[in-house]
This record gives structure tokens, sequence and C-alpha cells, in this order.
């Protein structure tokens, strides 16, 4: 369900889908961040032919205008992934509160691997 906010002069409507790319981008560009991670087998056929975006690995509830997250991502060997992880929560936090105006429920981070860079 949509987040919706009515205004003077109309609705203003934010989908989940644009939620996750919002929280893709924000997690991707955290240090130590290496990509995402599919969260189910429907994302590995999209893989598969040829549908890869910032959205997969992450899972965007919107209820009563609130919003719950799920992100799963790849980290690189060595980082303090607790440390990594509240990074991560504090950052979409910021980003989609920023941006959308929405109360964020709350951000579950899931690090599915770990890349050892050679």
């Amino acid at each position: 369900m949509p987040l919706k906010k009515l205004s003077d002069v109309g609705e203003i409507t934010v989908t989940e889908k644009a939620i996750e790319e919002i929280a893709g981008h924000v997690a991707t560009h955290c240090y130590g961040v290496v990509g995402m991670c599919v969260k189910s087998k429907a994302e590995v056929l999209k893989r598969v032919f040829g549908s890869d975006s910032l959205r997969k690995g992450i899972k965007v509830v919107c209820r009563d205008n609130t919003v719950s997250i799920e992100i799963h991502i790849k980290v690189t060997y060595g980082v303090n992934i607790k440390v990594l992880a509240e990074n991560v929560k504090q950052d979409i936090t910021y980003a989609v509160e920023k941006m959308t105006g929405a109360k964020i429920k709350d951000v579950t981070v899931c690090v599915d691997d770990i890349v050892v860079n050679k």
C-alpha cells in the first residue's frame, strides 16, 4: 500500500517501489557495502531475465503512514558488521524520512554475504 498525503491542492502518493529505490541507493553508497542480495526466488528469475536494479533485496511495507524496511546486503570482508549495519539503518531512516515525510517504524539489515577482495 503506497504512502498518501493530502494537501490543499491534491494528493501525493509515494509507492513502495520508490522507497525501495531510495533505500537501495543509500545502502550501496555506505562504506563497506558491496551490493545487494536477492531476497526471493522470484528475484533470481528477474536477474536472469535482465531486471537488475537497486530494489533487489529490499522489501518495503507501508501501513498507516509508517514504513518498515528489510534490506539484504553483501559486505566487504574485514568491516565491523555491527557498526556497518547501524550506519545503513541510520542512513536509510534519515533519507526516507527526509524525502517522503513518512515515519520509519523499523529498518532490518540482513548481511547475507561477505565478499573477500583479492
